[in-house]
């Protein structure tokens, strides 16, 4: 009788998994970040970073399983293998994640956006396309690829400037670009353009941009091409939260926050904006737990766009950069459709000449930081002025950009006089008599006289604390107005708060 010999059984789903997912393959590297679980697997020729408990990292790995084994794994195996997995990424190294910016060892990188995994590497002076940075971009559902362009660029290492032929190119790929919006002056579009190199790089803070202008005015078609110049996407145009969660976890997941249509801003939506702008860390409770909470970090580019006057809060305009919009008459309204294809031509060109101009600009800010600005007269948005003067260049004369952005910031300070009346009345105040000295109260009573013989409809605020507190932040305008702003306490028994302008 001849003995058989037993075969051995067909691995199962869950031992197939972990085959896929085996610690130091090439195909996958595990690191956490906030005590979550994430994964850099191979995509393309690039990198992607995903979620452990993600869709995206649930449907790669079905994908890889299909590829190797031409079947779907067992929902049973392929939910216990990502389980174990999650478990390895929380205890491993602790890294960041990108989203289509970041930086490493002084190196900026842009995710390019297209099935590849393709970066942009921007040095200064240089860039190029390469394959695989050495950060963790992860994507949003929405993200879209930026047009294919060449895949290097320099500047001229003689002069530190850009080349005479790229120079002039790069010229007139604006001029066309800027036919295309409706903007009322090249400062405008100097400021403009240099906001959407200031949003590709990668630690900011960025300045709020605001476009306002009347209905007609073609904000809404500006917005989507700015957007779609700087952070191409399926959704670039949504509606402001009302919900301080929404919004957090809105700026946590996107590069880019463009909000259409805004009435108005909450005095709380204002503060968080102001957050968003520079950068900050919201701490929410995690679903699902009484104790445990999530930490998002959040640091993006804002648009907004509106009628009227949005930005009433000093703290936010001081942060903003101001486009105003004029209604288009009818015999010069152009289809939009034309203007988005005519944009699609145009949008290789302009991505070369942002990426030249992310070149020129880390080269003068490393060996010309000093000189950009004087150190005793920067504004708030230090390092966005500082970017606009090294690549004026192209857009104008040297002071083209100072002259414009100082412009700027004194018209939004006078829009905001228009709408404050404790800023109005300070400020008529110091244009009659150059100083001023009284209590809270005092100036209470000035502001309500003023507005009474004015007519106004405006109101000030009734409780002394909150007036005071106001002053204090509307203090940044009246300084660069040219006064003195201080406080003291009275020498009375009540001690109360005294301003002094100066």
């Amino acid at each position: 009788m001849v003995s058989r010999q037993k075969s051995e059984p067909p691995p199962s789903d869950l031992e197939l998994l972990r085959t896929i997912l085996a610690p130091g393959g090439l195909s996958l590297k595990l690191f956490s970040r906030q005590g979550d679980g994430f994964a850099s697997v191979t995509m393309g020729s690039g990198r992607e970073a995903f979620a452990i408990g993600s869709r995206g990292f649930r449907a790669w790995l079905r994908k890889e399983f299909l590829y190797d084994h031409k079947r779907y794994p067992s929902p049973y195996a392929l939910r216990t293998a990502i389980n174990e997995i999650a478990d390895q990424a929380a205890d491993a190294r602790e890294e960041r994640i990108w989203r289509r910016v970041g930086t490493s060892d002084d190196v900026w990188f842009i995710d390019l956006g297209n099935e590849n995994r393709c970066v942009v590497e921007i040095i200064p002076g240089s860039w190029n396309v390469i394959n695989t940075a050495p950060i963790h971009f992860v994507r949003s559902r929405s993200i879209r690829p930026f047009p294919a362009t060449r895949t290097d660029g320099c500047i001229n290492g003689d002069t530190g400037e850009l080349k005479d032929e790229d120079r002039s190119a790069h010229r007139q790929t604006f001029k066309e670009f800027a036919a295309l919006l409706n903007l009322d002056t090249p400062a405008d579009f100097q400021l403009l353009m240099t906001w959407c190199v200031c949003a590709l790089t990668p630690s900011g803070p960025y300045p709020v941009l605001t476009i306002c202008g009347e209905q007609g005015s073609a904000k809404s078609t500006l917005v989507r091409l700015i957007h779609d110049l700087v952070d191409p996407s399926l959704a670039p145009l949504r509606s402001l939260p009302s919900s301080e969660k929404d919004l957090f976890v809105s700026a946590s997941n996107a590069h880019l926050l463009a909000f259409d249509n805004v009435s108005n801003i909450s005095p709380a939506t204002s503060d968080n904006l102001c957050k968003i702008s520079t950068g900050g860390v919201a701490a929410l409770r995690r679903v699902g737990t009484d104790a445990d909470e999530v930490f998002l970090e959040f640091k993006a580019p804002i648009i907004l766009n509106g009628i009227g006057d949005l930005i009433l809060r000093p703290d936010l305009a001081d942060r903003a950069l101001f486009i105003n919009t004029t209604a288009i008459p009818a015999e010069a309204r152009r289809d939009s459709q034309l203007i988005q294809a005519a944009f699609d031509e145009l949008a290789p060109r302009l991505m070369e000449a942002l990426l030249d101009l992310l070149a020129l600009a880390r080269y003068k800010l490393m060996t010309e930081s000093a000189g950009l600005w004087k150190a005793d007269n920067l504004p708030r948005m230090a390092e966005f002025a500082k970017l606009g003067m090294a690549i004026e260049g192209v857009f104008g004369e040297p002071g083209s950009f100072k002259g414009a952005y100082d412009r700027n910031r004194a018209a939004a300070a006078d829009d905001l006089a228009e709408q404050d009346p404790i800023l109005m009345t300070i400020l008529e105040i110091w244009d009659e008599k150059q100083s001023w000295r009284g209590t809270m109260q005092d100036l209470q009573v000035e502001i309500a006289r003023r507005l009474k013989a004015s007519g106004s409809r405006l109101r000030a605020p009734t409780g002394l604390a909150q007036l005071s507190s106001h002053v204090k932040r509307i203090t940044p305008i009246l300084t660069k107005k040219g006064m003195m702003v201080a406080f003291h306490r009275a020498a009375s028994k009540d001690r109360r708060r005294t301003l002094e302008l100066f």
